[in-house]
């Protein structure tokens, strides 16, 4: 069997990037793994606008992971896969028009549940894509955190929250390949994407339309034991949390006799 028949007959994991599980860093993690795992990249219209507007970001390293993030899509798509020279095995898909969704109007009947305003996460410090001024001309009119704080403050904590304009067009996309797509497949050749994710805002709004949402660290865990569940599943308990390890496998040893060590 050539090595094509055997990357044909593998079982690939499809994923879904949002611009921050790559300007955090997870962009040399993504590196990595389309050298190491069978992966469908799917990279919406929206990760790749936000990446082109935070390669201006006045954090440096938001800045450089978006360049950086940008040359890797654009490579990954121009090689041709037939290449016997090229080692990825991953695939990039970037989206076309027919994939970006339902109106908005439509996208909303997805929608299984509407987060409070005290659900929303509130980036206190640090980088988040709705929360910090974008470039210096921003930065000199406000800090953004200093207005979001007032406007918490001003607001009903049990007031429903509202969907972020621009994280509408990443709903979108989602929806078009969860849900919209899979309704014209069989059932046996759906395909379960996730989405991968490291903004808190972004993630809590996600999951209210019921998709699948994991961190790059739990991406990571799921790709190095593969063989521990089926695909990728959120707890009831704990959302976000990956289930890696099958306890009904492990064997516990009997201990032996003697005393409890007392501190």
């Amino acid at each position: 069997m050539s090595s094509n028949d055997k990357l044909a007959n593998q079982k690939r994991y499809h994923m879904i990037v949002d611009p921050s599980s790559l300007v955090y860093g997870g962009i040399s993690r993504l590196k990595k793994w389309q050298t190491e795992y069978p992966l469908t990249v799917f990279v919406p219209n929206y990760t790749l606008r936000e990446l082109d507007f935070l390669k201006r970001s006045i954090n440096p390293v938001v800045a450089r992971n978006a360049r950086e993030s940008i040359r890797i899509i654009d490579a990954a798509i121009s090689e041709d896969p037939a290449d016997a020279q090229n080692p990825r095995i991953a695939q990039f898909l970037l989206e076309s028009p027919e994939e970006a969704g339902p109106d908005w109007k439509k996208a909303s009947s997805y929608r299984q549940r509407t987060p409070l305003v005290n659900e929303i996460p509130a980036m206190a410090s640090g980088y988040g894509l709705y929360q910090e001024p974008r470039n210096k001309a921003m930065r000199l009119v406000t800090t953004g955190f200093e207005e979001q704080e007032e406007k918490t403050k001003n607001t009903d904590q049990h007031e429903k929250a509202k969907v972020p304009p621009r994280l509408r067009y990443l709903i979108r996309s989602c929806i078009q390949k969860q849900y919209v797509e899979n309704k014209k497949r069989k059932p046996k050749s759906r395909i379960d994407w996730v989405v991968v994710c490291d903004d808190p805002v972004t993630t809590t709004w996600l999951r209210c339309f019921g998709f699948k949402v994991l961190s790059m660290n739990q991406m990571q865990a799921f790709l190095e034991r593969p063989d521990s569940i089926d695909s990728p599943q959120v707890e009831n308990g704990e959302p976000g949390v990956v289930k890696t390890q099958d306890y009904r496998k492990i064997t516990f040893a009997p201990r032996g006799s003697g005393k409890l060590w007392k501190p």
